[in-house]
């Protein structure tokens, strides 16, 4: 499948999981960050601040980046998202949906405490301390899609039904579809064969609908402390405690609109999901380095740590299903208990080099190359009984991911310098050159898909302009962009395969506010 990005999706739609089992995909949800996205600066510039620093965003990518302050600052970053999603699913007569989606942010806030050596002679010329909150990976998905196409859910469950006893059946799935009358026991079969009211009738047209709500976020609360040697090197760490939250809501719904199963009338299905990480929980190392090879051209090493993510899952499901029998309009409903499980998700070590080249004082190019292998990623269940699953996922992750490497190019203009005059003592008149106030920023970032199977890049365009005086600076930034993926209601191996095309056009702006000391 073909996508186009100028504003890169940094998670998956996932497949509507009836019961919700783990897919190898819900583990990119912890893996797959747009690291430097949390201040409007650094967002204009593509990410790419890891050579440069003397900004927040630094302190999550490359924490040496911290000793470049020169002064003590509070910066906060509130941002606005808007989305317009068309969905349409595929078959010849339907048309595509369209929903809108708005919502504030906050992408960013932390302070930076700068602190010089009492001792003129000392080599370390500054150690900074700085903590606060970036955020890593934005969750936010919301699209509707109605139309008509061939096959049912039904037949999905009755697949997942087969081989079951009644009292058997899954609580959030078949047992549903079985107690509201959606699958049946068939007769002179046995008790684990199942069928349906859409037997012999797979070529029919059905009309379906689905809203789908998701609603998440992936911060991270840092605490970091870097030094400056001689001028020359740069070095910090960075103590970080990850969380992420995430909602689900998926109301499906089907219908014979048309009358063409006199059995069947409608049905519909919804599925609610709440994923937290404990505060705390969840803990990442970050180590970083950067030396001036000269005045103008600085070069940058991080390194992260794996994480081990604590995860707690709440779900519950609900189904009706209308039928008519010998004359007679019937109408079932049943729901799921509420559902809680939990589980890891260990995320691999990241390596991001940098390089940063500095144009006097007319702006900056820079440069940042991050490796990621995603094959690495691995489930861990602490109920022994589910360790073959757990060992399925993880031989299906090898499988199905690989390395990836990711690539941020920015660059920044500074904007009306002047040169000031200056009369000596001594009569002489000296020049000299005043750095302007205004910036203007841009930004590219070049991302591999996880998934062996798909060798697109995806692209960012970024944006971003700047004010900065000595003791305040704000900054803006925006992304605009189009997004194109592939969504599945549901999967069955009997009956005819859905698919819904979700065209996504997405605008992001972050303003950044800061105050120095």
């Amino acid at each position: 499948m073909k996508i186009r990005y100028i504003v890169l999706a940094l998670f998956l739609c996932s497949i509507f999981n009836i019961g919700y089992a783990q897919v190898p995909t819900d583990a990119l949800r912890y893996a797959r960050l747009q690291l430097g996205s949390g201040t409007a600066r650094t967002m204009g510039v593509g990410g790419s601040i890891g050579a440069l620093g003397a900004d927040f965003s630094s302190l999550s990518t490359n924490p040496a980046g911290l000793a470049s302050f020169r002064k003590s600052e509070f910066s906060l970053s509130p941002g606005f998202f808007t989305n317009t999603t068309t969905s349409t699913l595929v078959s010849k007569e339907n048309i595509g949906s369209s929903t809108d989606a708005t919502k504030l942010t906050l992408n960013s806030w932390g302070f930076v405490f700068v602190y010089r050596p009492k001792s003129g002679n000392s080599d370390w010329k500054t150690f900074n301390l700085g903590f606060g909150k970036n955020r890593l990976n934005n969750l936010d998905e919301e699209f509707s899609f109605e139309g008509r196409s061939k096959g049912t859910i039904v037949e999905s469950l009755t697949d997942q039904a087969q081989g079951f006893t009644d009292n058997k059946l899954n609580p959030f799935s078949t047992s549903l579809a079985y107690s509201t009358g959606a699958i049946y026991k068939k007769n002179g079969a046995g008790p684990t064969a199942y069928t349906n009211d859409f037997v012999g009738l797979s070529d029919k047209l059905i009309k379906k609908s689905q809203y789908v709500l998701n609603e998440g976020k992936v911060t991270e609360f840092v605490l970091s402390l870097a030094g400056n040697y001689k001028e020359k090197i740069q070095i910090g760490g960075t103590v970080a405690f990850p969380r992420a939250a995430f909602n689900s809501y998926k109301g499906y719904e089907e219908k014979d609109s048309e009358n063409e199963n006199t059995a069947f009338d409608g049905l519909k299905f919804t599925d609610s999901l709440q994923i937290n990480t404990p505060a705390g929980k969840s803990v990442t190392a970050k180590l970083g380095a950067i030396y001036k090879l000269s005045q103008s051209l600085r070069v940058g090493v991080a390194l992260h740590s794996p994480t081990s993510w604590n995860i707690t899952e709440q779900y519950n499901n609900s189904m009706t299903y209308a039928y008519t029998e010998a004359g007679v309009s019937n109408e079932y409903k049943d729901s799921s208990p509420d559902g809680l499980y939990s589980y890891k998700v260990v995320t691999p070590a990241r390596v991001i080099g940098s390089l940063g080249y500095i144009i006097g004082q007319k702006g900056f190019l820079s440069a940042e190359v991050e490796y990621i292998d995603y094959s690495k990623l691995r489930f861990k269940f602490s109920d022994i009984g589910d360790k073959p699953f757990e060992t399925t996922l993880n031989n299906q992750i090898k499988t199905q991911f690989k390395a990836g490497v990711n690539t941020r190019l920015g660059a920044e203009i500074v904007l009306g310098s002047t040169d000031r005059a200056k009369t000596e003592d001594d009569g002489r008149v000296t020049r000299t050159t005043a750095q302007g106030v205004f910036r203007l920023r841009g930004g590219l970032g070049l991302y591999s898909n996880p998934l062996r199977a798909d060798n697109s890049i995806a692209k960012v365009y970024s944006l971003g302009l700047g004010f900065r005086e000595d003791h305040f600076f704000i900054d803006l930034a925006g992304q605009l962009g189009r997004n194109q993926t592939g969504y599945t209601p549901y999967t069955t191996t009997s009956g005819a395969a859905q698919q819904v095309n979700n065209d996504s056009r997405t605008m992001h702006y972050v303003m950044t506010v800061g105050f120095k000391f």
